[in-house]
């Protein structure tokens, strides 16, 4: 969404990346992966939703 400020910005591969490559180091090969999640029962999505919640 627009104008949403990330939770965590330093788990993005795009923001740790150019905080490397400005601290000195190169970087040969950069890549990012999103998995999907899978919930097998409702107890363990709520407990996730909360946890990400916080």
């Amino acid at each position: 969404m627009p104008k949403t400020e990330l939770s965590f910005p330093d788990l993005y591969l795009k923001n740790i990346s150019k905080k490397f490559r400005e601290t000195g180091f190169k970087i040969l090969q950069e890549q990012e992966a999103f998995y999907p999640i899978k919930f097998y029962n409702i107890g363990a999505l709520v407990w996730y939703a909360h946890i990400i919640e916080m």
